[in-house]
């Protein structure tokens, strides 16, 4: 079976998360999704991510730590995506068409309105990232 690397990412402005509405090729439905793409021939995993960020948002990023992977079949290729955190501030725009509305949300909203559970455990692991970040900053 064919392999199509893929990056997605945990886009945060301070306590607040990006989440992007597209259409989702699995159910043929506006979903809310994190901001994700393909790996192009050559090209490293961080550096698609922030061409995928900027291609989808228009925004310009610094990515993070790796914070999830997961791997899934569809359309005859086994996708195999690593998800990053990456940081980002401003307006995101509609640049590829692919998207159809976007928003800053807190975690808790974007918990909700993710789909996939692969997403919202990407979510979770940022969250955890933080919590570890600010108990070793008070020690």
């Amino acid at each position: 079976m064919r392999v199509r690397k893929a990056v997605q990412a945990v886009v945060r402005n301070g306590n607040l998360f990006l989440v992007v509405r597209k259409p989702d090729l699995r159910s043929g439905r506006k979903a809310w999704r994190l901001v994700k793409g393909g790996v192009d021939a050559g090209e490293g995993r961080r550096r698609a991510m922030l061409r995928e960020l900027a291609e989808e948002t228009g925004l310009k990023g610094r990515v993070g730590k790796k914070l999830h992977s997961y791997s899934y079949v569809f359309a005859g290729l086994r996708h195999e995506v690593t998800v990053f955190l990456v940081f980002a501030k401003g307006t995101p725009r509609f640049l590829d068409g692919e998207l159809c509305g976007s928003g800053w949300v807190s975690a808790a909203k974007a918990l909700r309105l993710l789909r996939w559970k692969d997403e919202k455990a990407a979510v979770r692991n940022a969250l955890m990232a933080a919590s570890r970040r600010m108990r070793r900053a008070k020690a």
